[in-house]
C-alpha cells in the first residue's frame, strides 16, 4: 500500500516548494518587496493542504504499520483503518493533480519591427509586468532580443488570462505584434545505465595490430530513442566507449532540441492571430478593443490595473 512513485515524487518537490518559500519569507530583501511576498504566502497558501494531508497520511501510515504486527488482517479495526489509507491516497493523489493542473504556463511575445515601433511595445511589457505583479503572477523569465521582449509567466489561469492578447496592437504609424502560448517545456535527455544498452564487437577498420584480435568496437544504443552510434577507430575498447558516449549524447540532444523546435513552432502556428485586436490612441490616452468596442484607459493599462 501506498502513493504512486511520480505522486510521491511531486509532493516531495511541493513540499520543499513551501519550505523554500518560507525560508524566503524571512529575507529582509523578500519582507522589502511586496509583490514578491504575496506571491510566495499565496504559493505557500496553495500548497499547505498538501502539505497537511501528506502529514497525516504519513500519521496514519505509521499507524497501519505498527497495527499490523498486533491486530489480525481481518480485524475490524485493521480493516477500517486499511480502508481510511486508501481513500486518504486517493483525495491527496486528486490534490496534487488538480493544483497542478490549475497552474499555467504562459509565454508573451512583444515583438516590434523597428525602433518607430519600441514606445509601444515598451508599455505593452510594463502592463503585462504590472499587471502579473498585481494579479500574483510570477514572472519566470524575462528577456529581450533586437525586436522582441519575452516573458515566461506562471500563475493560475495564467494563459487564459492573457490568450486574449494575441494579434496586433497598433496606434498611428506603430504596429506591434503580440503571441501568447502555453509555455512548450524542453524535454531532457536521461542517460542513466537503463537508458544504455551496449554491444562489443571486432573492428573491421584501422587501429593497428588489435584489430581483428580482440573485441574493441563499440555499439551503443540509446533505448529510449533507439539512437545508435558506432566506434572503432581508437586502438582500445575503453578509448571506443569514451568517444561513443560523448557522440552518442550529441546525437541524442540534437534529437531532443529537434522536437523541442517542432512543438514550439507548432504552438506558436496555432496561437498566431493577424487580426488588429486594440488600438492605442495617445493623445486620448485611451486604448479601444476592436472586438468588443470598449475603451480603456492607458494610464490604467500601463500600471497594470486592466488589460
Amino acid at each position: 500500500m501506498g502513493i504512486d512513485d511520480n505522486i510521491s515524487k511531486r509532493i516531495d518537490v511541493l513540499i520543499k516548494e513551501y519550505e523554500q518559500c518560507a525560508n524566503d519569507l524571512c529575507l529582509e530583501e523578500v519582507m522589502m518587496d511586496t509583490a514578491l511576498s504575496r506571491r510566495l504566502e499565496k504559493r505557500m497558501k496553495e500548497i499547505a493542504p498538501i502539505k497537511t494531508q501528506y502529514e497525516n497520511y504519513l500519521a496514519l501510515l505509521k499507524k497501519y504499520n505498527e497495527t499490523k504486527s498486533i491486530l489480525s488482517i481481518k480485524n475490524n479495526d485493521f480493516l477500517e483503518l486499511d480502508r481510511d489509507i486508501k481513500i486518504m491516497i486517493e483525495e491527496l493523489t486528486k490534490s496534487v493533480l488538480m493544483l497542478d493542473a490549475e497552474t499555467e504556463k504562459a509565454t508573451i511575445e512583444i515583438i516590434h519591427p523597428s525602433n518607430q515601433s519600441n514606445k509601444l511595445s515598451l508599455d505593452i511589457l510594463s502592463g503585462y509586468q504590472n499587471y502579473c505583479n498585481k494579479n500574483q503572477y510570477e514572472i519566470a523569465k524575462s528577456n529581450q532580443s533586437e525586436n522582441c521582449y519575452k516573458l515566461e509567466v506562471i500563475g493560475k489561469n495564467c494563459f487564459k488570462q492573457f490568450v486574449g492578447e494575441n494579434g496586433y496592437h497598433n496606434t498611428d504609424g506603430c504596429s506591434v505584434f503580440v503571441l501568447v502560448y502555453p509555455t512548450i517545456s524542453k524535454s531532457v535527455a536521461s542517460f542513466d545505465d537503463k537508458d544504455i544498452k551496449i554491444d562489443v564487437y571486432r573492428s573491421n577498420g584501422a587501429g593497428g595490430q588489435n584489430v581483428n584480435k580482440v573485441s574493441t568496437a563499440i555499439r551503443m544504443t540509446h533505448l529510449p530513442t533507439n539512437i545508435v552510434v558506432t566506434c572503432q577507430d581508437e586502438r582500445s575498447q575503453f578509448q571506443n566507449r569514451q568517444r561513443a558516449y560523448v557522440n552518442l549524447r550529441e546525437k541524442v540532444n540534437k534529437y531532443f532540441d529537434n522536437n523541442y523546435e517542432k512543438e514550439l513552432q507548432k504552438s506558436k502556428k496555432k496561437y498566431t492571430n493577424k487580426s488588429v485586436v486594440k488600438k492605442y490612441d495617445y493623445n486620448n490616452m485611451t486604448i479601444t478593443n476592436v472586438s468588443t468596442k470598449q475603451n480603456i484607459s492607458l494610464q490604467d493599462f500601463v500600471d497594470g490595473n486592466k488589460l
